[in-house]
């Protein structure tokens, strides 16, 4: 509180002073405190950390939990996929083993019973067809046992070079020098000092001859 004096007109006359009372003028609330500010603020950056957390914390568990042997969409394996073969027989029981295909052999090769195979998608003559195979770290293909045999019928629908081949004594000869069984012509072997495979054909007259300048598809095979 102050004291103002006043002196009022109509009391002149008498000389007296008067004394007026008057309420000090009371101070306006001040604005919200700058530290409640501040709190706010990292109350809600805590809130999208916490939100942005989440995200990564989620995507990681699904990054984890995603097949390492995805199916595609037409129902083939990836063959790039990196599994071993026993979680691609896990994941799809179902399926045929040599259907489940990893890249323990590397990429655009098969797997199939501890070898893996290679089907060109280029024509060769056979000289060059075997050296490519060779580049590739193997040869071409063996195909001496019934298993293989059906299996390679079933993936090479053409023809292709297999690593057989008449000697310069007449004798035929595969590419590991193994002796040769009764085979699986379609007729009698021709002239000619190469051979190949007709996946057309049925498995037990699929080879036939041809010359070794002529070009076609190729198998190549290496050891896993």
């Amino acid at each position: 509180m102050y004291i103002k004096f006043c002196n009022f007109l109509n009391n002149y006359a008498e000389g007296k002073k008067v004394v007026e009372f008057k309420d000090q003028p009371t101070t306006e609330p001040k604005d919200i405190p700058k530290f409640r500010v501040f709190r706010a603020l990292a109350a809600i950056l805590s809130i999208v950390c916490l939100i942005l957390l989440a995200v990564i914390v989620a995507l990681a568990t699904k990054l984890q939990t995603q097949s390492v042997c995805p199916a595609q969409e037409d129902g083939e394996l990836d063959v790039l996929s990196v599994c071993s073969r026993d979680q691609c027989l896990s994941l799809y029981p179902q399926r045929q083993v040599q259907a489940c295909t990893c890249h323990r052999c590397g990429k655009g090769w098969i797997e199939f019973e501890g070898s893996c195979f290679f089907l060109s998608r280029e024509r060769n003559t056979w000289s060059d067809s075997r050296t490519d195979c060779q580049n590739r770290g193997g040869d071409l293909a063996v195909v001496d046992q019934d298993s293989v045999k059906n299996f390679l019928s079933q993936a090479a629908k053409d023809l292709y070079w297999i690593g057989l081949r008449r000697s310069v004594s007449g004798v035929w000869a595969w590419v590991d020098h193994s002796a040769v069984g009764e085979g699986d012509w379609s007729d009698q072997p021709g002239q000619e000092d190469c051979v190949y495979m007709d996946g057309d054909e049925a498995v037990s007259r699929s080879w036939r001859t041809a010359k070794c300048s002529a070009v076609t598809y190729y198998i190549c095979q290496k050891s896993r």
